[in-house]
């Protein structure tokens, strides 16, 4: 599956839930969406928000996010470990001014942007 349909992918089942995590956005996708990259703060490599992604769902994901269809909000990495998946890194709390030194999690969730509403 390339970005493009998993964009329509997402978009289509986040019609129907609010607050989607990449664990659920992966398992929508299925195989496609596993690799070797990792979306990370664009300044700061070492504070990851997913890993283990396929360069097309990267890119899926962040196309929405730059075209502000969606939007990401900060959760509690308890709404992973319900999910089934959480990374073995170290949380992170806060985005320090100079950034980490070794990688950390930022546990986030999707919604529909409201500049953008629902397709």
């Amino acid at each position: 599956m390339d970005s493009n349909s998993m964009k329509e992918k997402i978009k289509a089942e986040m019609q129907h839930q609010v607050g989607i995590s990449f664990v659920e956005l992966q398992n929508l996708i299925g195989s496609d969406a596993f690799g070797d990259y990792a979306i990370c703060f664009p300044d700061d490599e070492n504070l990851i928000l997913w890993g283990n992604c396929s360069f097309d769902f990267f890119e899926a994901i962040w196309d929405l996010m730059s075209e502000k269809v969606i939007v990401p909000h900060p959760t509690s990495v308890l709404t992973y470990h319900v999910d089934g998946r959480v990374p073995n890194l170290p949380i992170a709390r806060s985005k320090p001014r100079n950034g980490y030194k070794k990688p950390h999690w930022f546990p986030i969730t999707f919604s529909f942007s409201k500049q953008r509403g629902s397709p």
